[in-house]
């Protein structure tokens, strides 16, 4: 099953609303969890089930700060076991895998002062081992050991999917070895990719200069609004890094006190 985990920083606006909708739309997600959307509950619903996604769990910002979201399709079932402004702790069943298992969408708090009471949360939620389970944490990283650390930005690449499964099917060992194998996979293929992704932010801001600059029929804004949208997600995988690079230390500190398990075979398929 798909799922993605994204700290949007905000949806009060049209623009990143698109944006939103068009990034699902191309990966198709089962399930999505939305950090920091900046809104109320009744009006992340309306975005939720805007992008397609009826089945929802919609905890409002505070004062315009943090909310959360967990939105799925539904062809899975998802049973609420606890939320709270910082988590949403459920239950999941899907029809070709045997039992539950257990996702926690967590959104760990950004200050300095206010890390302990994050960790804590974590290491209560923690205590329970009955099922399978994963946690995500910030839309930054997702973790099985202290060695594997997945990019947020990562998840923006159209081919993702394919360079994942490709990596998982070849390697073989244990679950920890796969995932090292796969950090090793997916940091070369980025590589690859970083001169492509520069060109085609300079051939698309050409091309939006262009399409300003053209007299404006439904064909024109059309390619318009997709130009700038494709423009819009290209930029957000640059401040996606930038911002997973700051929060380098408040990572490093939790490696300290927890760590964080993830079925992977279960988001393979």
């Amino acid at each position: 099953m798909k799922i993605i985990c994204w700290n949007v920083r905000g949806l009060g606006n049209l623009r990143t609303v698109r944006r939103l909708w068009f990034s699902l739309k191309q990966h198709n997600p089962k399930m999505v969890f939305f950090m920091e959307t900046k809104i109320d509950d009744k009006h992340m619903e309306k975005i939720r089930r805007r992008c397609g996604f009826v089945n929802g769990i919609d905890v409002g910002a505070n004062d315009s700060q943090g909310g959360i979201c967990l939105a799925w399709r539904k062809e899975i079932t998802v049973s609420l076991k606890a939320f709270s402004k910082n988590h949403i702790d459920v239950l999941i069943e899907e029809s070709n895998v045997s039992g539950e298992w257990r996702f926690i969408g967590f959104y760990g708090l950004p200050y300095v002062s206010n890390q302990s009471a994050s960790w804590n949360l974590l290491r209560m939620l923690g205590e329970e081992q009955r099922y399978s389970w994963l946690v995500s944490d910030n839309g930054t990283s997702y973790k099985r050991s202290p060695r594997f650390k997945f990019e947020a930005r990562w998840i923006l690449e159209e081919l993702i999917e394919r360079e994942i499964k490709k990596s998982w099917e070849s390697s073989n060992g244990s679950i920890s070895e796969k995932l090292e194998s796969l950090q090793v996979s997916l940091t070369r293929w980025v590589s690859s990719i970083k001169k492509g992704r520069d060109g085609l932010k300079k051939k698309l801001t050409k091309e939006l200069g262009i399409l300003m600059e053209s007299e404006k029929d439904d064909d024109i804004m059309e390619k318009l609004i997709h130009t700038r949208t494709r423009l819009n997600i290209e930029i957000n995988k640059d401040e996606m890094y930038w911002k997973q690079r700051a929060r380098a230390n408040w990572l490093q500190l939790g490696d300290k006190n927890l760590a964080f398990f993830i079925n992977m075979p279960q988001l393979i398929e």
